[in-house]
């Protein structure tokens, strides 16, 4: 860790004195926003790690504003509308604090701030839902006041995208940006009461795990405790479980699922082969070098390992010139630099991935079989009584896959039992009204066991007091608003052979 931060430094002090307009050193909060962390927690860590990388390069030599106007942050932007928009404003405030108080002038304590839409919430299923998600996050970027900003491709998490993916995506930022003319504002979102009360929010929040980090002993020591990767973790497991109660919707996912949507054509590139192409042809580049041209490419790394500090960067740059691969520059930087102590990876996730595996468990079922799980729903009286219920129902397992199957009311058990054993499904869920299950419920459960022992019989709503006669007619379970989505349809999709 040392030595990368020494080559940082260097490289930032030769930007500052040779190439002023270019900011050596990237923070980006892209790893921390793939494995779930908040906006508070993605600004807080993003804030440590510019902290320590300022203090760092200070402890090398650099001036304090030399330091900050070599440093670019690359936030992520996620669903939240406003939200992003006052981390943006709250990064701004909070990075002029961290500069001025090491005595930063008021040029350095300027942030740049580039912007990518985010992935974490990124679906592959119903796809072009992405496209509006990644607007409304390109809005969130432009009225925050981004300086630069990537639209992510509505198929990125899909396929490699196509032509026609990129345009939409170039031109999302371009209407904003040309059309809207929220660039011909300093703050859009400034004087907006309901913003600058949650742009203070977020600085207040942001700055406690700020410290709480700083307590650890900075941004390394937290990465290497295990206190990043802990409290990431636990909000990730938060955004799972409300993702599961369907209490936060993914549209196309865990609400309004499209089971009858045909899949993007999958483009995805051979990555392992490219590597490798990439490396041979490196190296045939490489064995392609005359004599004279090799021996300079080898003069070149000798100075390298003689060279530090202010003189390194000349020497590195002249051995590119010379033919040097950056793999051979590495390392002979390296060469006696004895391997740091790990630090454990975040995990690199979606949040719609768990739903995307149910949904593909079932397609591969569908093919093998001839037809998808099934769940027959058992609908008492006229429409008007069981739609409600029906409906809801009907889209709680098709976002596993099922395939629900909703006929006409039905007035007798009778009924209902022929055309349950005609659909050959293995689940029933029985949907009314309250005041129809206290006068029906016991006698279609009961007809339904007596002709098919083995079929699992639900309820569509919440028992209530009813519960155990419910359970003592035949009732297996019930699903009602409360219900943890994702879990029944992993469990019922296992009961069925799917999973």
């Amino acid at each position: 860790m040392s030595e990368l931060l020494s080559e940082q430094a260097i490289m930032a002090n030769f930007c500052s004195k040779e190439a002023p307009g270019i900011r050596a050193v990237g923070i980006s909060g892209l790893p921390y926003h793939q494995a779930g962390a908040s906006s508070v927690e993605e600004l807080a860590i993003c804030l440590a790690t510019g902290a320590t990388y300022r203090n760092e390069m200070i402890e090398r030599g650099m001036s304090v504003d030399d330091a900050a106007q070599q440093i670019r942050f690359s936030f992520c932007i996620g669903p939240n509308f406003f939200m992003e928009i006052a981390k943006l404003r709250a990064a701004r405030a909070l990075w002029a604090q961290l500069v001025k108080a090491f005595g930063g002038n008021a040029e350095s304590q300027k942030i740049v701030m580039h912007a990518r839409t985010g992935l974490y919430n990124k679906t592959q299923k119903d796809p072009y839902v992405n496209m509006l998600r990644t607007t409304t996050e390109a809005l969130s970027g432009a009225i925050g006041g981004v300086d630069s900003m990537c639209v992510g491709n509505f198929d990125e998490v899909t396929r490699e995208p196509d032509t026609f993916s990129r345009r939409i995506s170039r031109n999302t930022q371009i209407i904003l940006q040309e059309e809207c003319e929220l660039t011909s504002v300093v703050d859009p979102a400034g004087g907006s009461w309901a913003v600058e009360w949650l742009t203070n929010e977020v600085s207040e929040k942001t700055w406690e795990l700020f410290q709480a980090i700083e307590a650890e002993g900075g941004m390394a020591e937290a990465l290497k405790s295990g206190f990043i990767a802990k409290t990431i973790g636990a909000t990730a497991k938060q955004n799972e479980a409300l993702l599961g109660a369907r209490r936060t919707s993914l549209v196309g996912t865990n609400v309004y699922p499209n089971l009858e949507e045909k899949e993007l054509e999958s483009r995805v590139p051979d990555y392992a082969e490219v590597r490798k192409q990439r490396a041979r042809e490196i190296a045939a580049a490489r064995m392609e070098l005359d004599e004279a041209s090799d021996a300079a490419v080898m003069e070149a790394l000798g100075k390298i390992v003689d060279s530090s500090g202010d003189d390194l960067m000349p020497i590195l740059i002249q051995a590119v010139e010379a033919g040097a691969t950056i793999g051979e520059i590495s390392k002979t930087i390296r060469a006696s630099v004895a391997p740091g102590e790990a630090i454990t990876p975040l995990p690199t996730t979606r949040l719609a991935s768990k739903y995307e595996a149910l949904r593909s468990a079932s397609a591969r079922f569908a093919e093998k079989t001839g037809r998808a799980p099934a769940i027959f729903l058992t609908n008492l009286g006229p429409l008007r009584r069981h739609k409600a219920r029906a409906d809801f129902i009907k889209g709680f397992f098709q976002a596993g896959g099922f395939e629900v199957i909703s006929p006409a009311g039905f007035d007798t058990p009778a009924d209902a039992v022929s055309a349950l054993t005609e659909s050959e499904a293995g689940i029933t869920v029985v949907c009314g009204t309250d005041d129809d299950y206290v006068e029906k419920f016991a006698d279609y459960a009961k007809a339904i066991k007596a002709a098919l022992p083995e079929m699992q019989v639900l309820l569509a709503g919440f028992p209530g007091d009813n519960e155990a006669a419910y359970k003592e007619a035949g009732m297996d379970d019930y699903i009602f608003i409360k219900s943890d989505n994702y879990e029944l349809n992993r469990r019922y999709l296992t009961g069925l052979g799917v999973l």
